[in-house]
């Protein structure tokens, strides 16, 4: 059973020792009530069963080879999640989650995972966006509904609703890559595609 005193954080990482690392140090924290997971499916089980405030996962995949962190953006778009990993950025989905710190990452002042605590504790106590504003306040306006089960074509139907919206010719709007990664976005498309669910997912992008 869960503390609600404290902030529910899960720990997904397919190495025991560092899950049990993770267990043991923050067990000892007044504001965080750690839950772990040894994979994908243990850390996907534990988000439906539990309220979950914030989730820190290693680079663990799906049996879909779909990353964790895609998983739990895409079906709780709010809740914060963490990347932690030793590998590095630009070898992993930072872009889809709300932070990213590398494993070992230390200060002059703070321990490994003295660093790993503060930026849970700010993660955790960031204030939600306000509606209709991203993260970084700016106004943001919808552009239409798309059946996502027909992911192939979900690239198409941003620029023809882009369009739409500016009265714009279609082959007038710019490339979409400059705004939205299609390769990341057709992932996320088509494993929501290929699962039994309701969910409504929201993609969100500056224009530039």
């Amino acid at each position: 059973m869960t503390d609600k005193s404290k902030q529910n954080v899960l720990f997904v990482d397919d190495v025991p020792e560092d899950a049990s690392l993770y267990a043991d140090y923050f067990d000892q924290d007044s504001t965080i009530q750690p839950i772990t997971a040894l994979s994908a499916e243990e850390g996907l089980t534990r988000l439906a069963q539990s309220e979950i405030d914030c989730v820190v996962s290693d680079s663990v995949q799906t049996n879909d080879g779909v990353p964790l962190v895609t998983v739990a953006k895409q079906n709780y778009p709010d809740l914060p999640v963490l990347l932690h990993s030793g590998r590095s950025a630009d070898e992993l989905p930072t872009e889809i989650v709300d932070d990213f710190l590398r494993k070992g990452t230390k200060t002059d002042s703070s321990t490994a995972l003295e660093t790993l605590r503060e930026r849970v504790r700010e993660l955790t106590t960031r204030p939600p966006a306000a509606p209709g504003q991203n993260d970084s306040g700016k106004q943001w306006q919808s552009l239409g509904t798309f059946d996502w089960t027909d992911r192939d074509q979900s690239a198409v139907a941003i620029i023809e609703a882009l369009a739409e919206r500016s009265e714009s010719d279609p082959l007038e709007i710019g490339p979409l890559y400059e705004s939205i990664d299609p390769d990341a976005l057709k992932v996320l498309m088509t494993h929501a595609a290929t699962k039994e669910t309701s969910n409504t997912i929201q993609v969100q992008f500056d224009l530039s």
